[in-house]
């Protein structure tokens, strides 16, 4: 796929099932608010798969194993909801691939590797809404603008080659992201991570801690990585 953009600028507050409870959100937060969406009822909870779904703006998972399984390139993401994780999913464990309608979905089904290519993600504004979720093994990411206030690039395979890519980072998460939010497929060896210019960081020192949770940096490892 090539020369396309999709957004997701009007999915951050089209789906609310009560006031100030977002469908993103599936944990219980401020007690003063109602119950999130998927302790309610089953409405909510319909409600909620929904935005899931909505908000994932390039979600893939394919079984090719000749040469890449997926070859995306000319593309922009734009303005990705808040969902804890990428609103562009390749391959990923997260969004695990399903071969058959008889067939029990595994994480490893869908490890074949993409290739990604003169790619743009703008308008991550919000935390929780991360860069692509690309997890195939010996998958290329090359020539990859992000602009992303949560986690920006995650290594969470082996073999992975990641090069020219240039971010503008914002107050949440890292540049480089050791792992998947603490997801990988058994190793990350043998991945490399090169050429990365970061042209604006904002880990900034609000009550004493360096950015949003006093958890982010260049470099990190934010969840003792796992399979």
């Amino acid at each position: 796929w090539g020369y396309g953009r999709v957004s997701g600028f009007r999915e951050v507050n089209k789906f609310q099932a009560y006031p100030n409870v977002p469908a993103w959100n599936p944990k219980k937060g401020d007690p003063l608010q109602p119950a999130p969406l998927w302790k309610t009822d089953t409405w909510n909870v319909q409600d909620y798969a929904q935005y899931r779904v909505y908000s994932g703006l390039l979600i893939f998972s394919s079984y090719y194993s000749s040469d890449f399984a997926m070859d995306i390139w000319g593309f922009t993401a734009a303005f990705g909801p808040k969902r804890n994780s990428g609103a562009v999913q390749l391959n990923s464990a997260y969004a695990m691939g399903v071969p058959s309608l008889d067939a029990d979905a595994n994480v490893d089904d869908n490890n074949f590797k993409v290739k990604l290519f003169d790619f743009k993600v703008v308008g991550n504004w919000i935390d929780a809404s991360d860069g692509p979720e690309v997890m195939g093994r010996e998958s290329y990411f090359e020539s990859v603008y992000l602009h992303v206030n949560d986690d920006s690039i995650k290594v969470g395979v082996e073999r992975m080659s990641i090069n020219r890519v240039t971010v503008l980072q914002g107050n949440a998460g890292a540049v480089v992201n050791l792992g998947a939010y603490g997801k990988n497929r058994g190793s990350i060896q043998e991945s490399t991570v090169s050429n990365v210019w970061v042209h604006r960081i904002t880990h900034n020192h609000f009550g004493g801690q360096p950015g949003y949770d006093g958890r982010n940096g260049l470099v990190t490892t934010r969840q003792c990585p796992n399979k």
